[in-house]
């Protein structure tokens, strides 16, 4: 594992922060700077196991030509919520976003891909539009996990 995958791993709990974020504006609650570092506040441990095995997942099916990882990225696809919302393991995450996934299977491979043309846009059309399209991801994970197991539970977390 090099030095720039091991910084990427650390960082992952932004992107659960940034689904927290997404959740609180949804739910008309007030964002705080503070609440983007909630992944590394609550289910750490979950959220870095999660992305090591999904990171492997992701890597060996983008080793076989790149194009099988728009197959197995809708699997994938609401992992980072449930650890959120459900404070569940990495393993119990990975089940359950497979589960529901494997039931609809068109609909997670359309939002997937989709989402990451939204995402990827920033980077193609203008390098500087990184920061605000790159994040668009989470928005997709937050709305495909709302869609498909409801309004997630409201999360309290004093500091």
């Amino acid at each position: 594992m090099t030095f720039s995958s091991l910084f990427l791993l650390l960082l992952t709990p932004l992107y659960v922060g940034l689904i927290y974020m997404v959740n609180k504006f949804n739910t008309k609650n007030p964002i705080e700077f503070s609440d983007l570092f909630i992944g590394y506040r609550q289910n750490f441990v979950n959220i870095l196991i999660y992305s090591l095995i999904s990171g492997v997942i992701s890597s060996i099916a983008m080793a076989f030509c790149f194009l099988p990882f728009f197959f197995v990225y809708p699997f994938l696809l609401i992992g980072y919520p449930i650890l959120l919302f459900e404070n569940s393991s990495a393993m119990e995450a990975l089940n359950k976003s497979f589960a529901i996934a494997k039931e609809n299977y068109g609909v997670f491979l359309l939002t997937g891909f989709l989402g990451m043309l939204i995402s990827a846009a920033g980077i193609i059309l203008c390098g500087f539009g990184i920061i605000l399209t790159a994040p668009f991801i989470m928005i997709v994970m937050y709305s495909t996990y709302c869609a498909f197991l409801g309004k997630p539970r409201q999360i309290m977390y004093t500091k």
